[in-house]
């Protein structure tokens, strides 16, 4: 995985927001992410099945997507905090069985029966690189 783009850090008064808005506690490892950088694309070479990239939205733009959307209609307990860029998102669901992160479709936003568990946490996926073929 290397970054191939982001913007500025999150600013407190947008994480603020993010922590009002969200309907879930937001995990310290996301926190420490958006407080160094927003809006991050990642490029991931999955060898033979190509070149894929992950966005994880800053502050902002959680609020923003999750808005959008309508995350928390559908999905009241996740939060929404990036895609992959070909349609479907990347969810916080703590309160899923199992708990954690998982993938879901865009057009597929009603039931978390649809998503996919991909990691524990951040960390696993961004950092330890967890079943990163299960994103796209």
């Amino acid at each position: 995985m290397k970054i191939a783009a982001s913007d500025s850090a999150s600013t407190d008064e947008e994480i603020e927001e993010l922590r009002q808005f969200s309907p879930i506690e937001i995990p310290p490892d996301f926190l420490d992410l958006i407080k160094h950088a927003s809006e991050i694309e990642i490029g991931v070479d999955l060898g033979d099945d190509g070149y894929w990239f992950i966005r994880v939205y800053g502050a902002a733009g959680v609020v923003e997507m999750n808005k959008a959307y309508n995350v928390q209609k559908q999905l009241h307990q996740a939060l929404a905090i990036g895609d992959n860029e070909g349609g479907d998102m990347l969810l916080l669901a703590p309160h899923a069985s199992p708990p954690g992160v998982y993938r879901i479709p865009m057009s597929c936003l009603s039931d978390m029966d649809d998503a996919t568990y991909i990691a524990d946490n951040l960390t696993e996926l961004l950092v330890k690189g967890k079943n990163l073929k299960l994103l796209f």
